[in-house]
């Protein structure tokens, strides 16, 4: 399980009216999809549509709003722990590593956003939300 503890989580239904300043926005927009329709424990109910709600959420940020995927998305299978938590360290990172000519292209700036985006089972244990990945 990845906990959600700090990850920010809303629906439409908890939307509110805001004042944005758009001095303020982002420059520039990623994208982290995962969507699990099926699961390793069989435990987990089988889903119909997490992996097409995952794809069709990629589709329109990247199309309509600009949202740049420099990670491929996560579906099924490929949607392990290890997998989530590699592709979330590659944003974190430092831009610049070890050898200091090479850059991390995925780190994020201070004007960058990142969006992930999550379809699949979730699991409550001791008032703490964590998403279920594949294994």
């Amino acid at each position: 399980m990845i906990n959600t503890r700090n990850i920010a989580v809303g629906t439409s239904n908890q939307q509110e009216e805001q004042n944005i300043d758009s001095n303020n926005l982002p420059k520039n927009y990623h994208l982290l999809a995962i969507g699990i329709n099926e699961y390793k424990d069989n435990k987990l109910k089988t889903l119909d549509c997490a992996v097409n709600d995952a794809e069709s959420v990629v589709a329109l940020l990247t199309s309509k709003y600009g949202f740049k995927t420099t990670t491929k998305p996560l579906y099924n299978e490929s949607a392990t722990k290890e997998n989530i938590q590699s592709a979330l360290a590659k944003y974190s990172s430092p831009k610049k590593e070890q050898n200091k000519s090479q850059l991390n292209p995925l780190s994020l700036n201070n004007d960058d956003a990142l969006v992930i985006y999550f379809a699949g089972h979730g699991i409550e244990s001791n008032n703490v939300t964590h998403i279920a990945p594949y294994d």
